[in-house]
């Protein structure tokens, strides 16, 4: 099946396709991806910068976060760290009036200090 692509330019290394599509449908693809793999479209280039901030559905899993290297209580506590501060860094570049979703996925025993804070900003 052969696809005719009107207006797309082919720079010698391929077709991009998702570039042409405007910012809305890039948020609207980002929404449907956890939002660590939302933030790190980011760094794809200048115009991918801050797509992430537009999303209207939040998803944040510690799972992601976590990187086991053998040391089972060293990474746990580095890991719910990370992912503090990530959801820390990330809310208050979210610049959506309304939050559609908010999922927040963390281990039992999380410090879940900032939690009020996270929800607030959720429905606020």
């Amino acid at each position: 099946m052969d696809f005719w692509l009107s207006g797309i330019a082919d720079n010698g290394e391929g077709i991009d396709i998702i570039s042409s599509l405007p910012d809305e449908v890039l948020v609207h693809i980002l929404s449907f991806l956890p939002t660590k793999h939302a933030v790190g479209t980011s760094i794809l280039s200048h115009r991918w910068q801050y797509l992430f901030t537009g999303v209207t559905k939040l998803d944040f899993d510690e799972s992601l976060m976590f990187r086991h290297n053998g040391n089972h209580s060293y990474p746990r506590l580095k890991a719910s760290c990370t992912f503090k501060d990530f959801v820390d860094r990330v809310l208050p570049l979210c610049k959506s009036p309304r939050i559609s979703k908010f999922r927040l996925k963390c281990e039992y025993g999380f410090d879940c200090s900032n939690l009020n804070a996270w929800i607030t900003f959720a429905l606020y």
